[in-house]
């Protein structure tokens, strides 16, 4: 897997590309402490990279609401 950092939507749909190509299926990203912009990151790498998967490492940051709320909107 690849780290993608703290960024924008934008941000974080380029480099979701760029390690599209070069192969990379898994990617792992630092959530936990805004849950809306969180949510629009994923999105935004989901339409970057349809097939990736996702590691979140909200850091305890989420409630467990909040954890289901983002796994529902990235599935949904």
């Amino acid at each position: 897997y690849v780290q993608i950092p703290i960024v924008s939507p934008a941000e974080a749909a380029e480099l979701a590309s760029k390690y599209y190509k070069e192969g990379f299926k898994t990617l792992k990203l630092k959530v936990g402490k805004n849950l809306n912009a969180d949510i629009e990151v994923l999105q935004a790498i989901r339409v970057a990279h349809p097939e990736c998967q996702f590691i979140l490492d909200a850091n305890e940051g989420y409630n467990s609401e909040e954890a289901v709320e983002v796994l529902e909107k990235l599935h949904g």
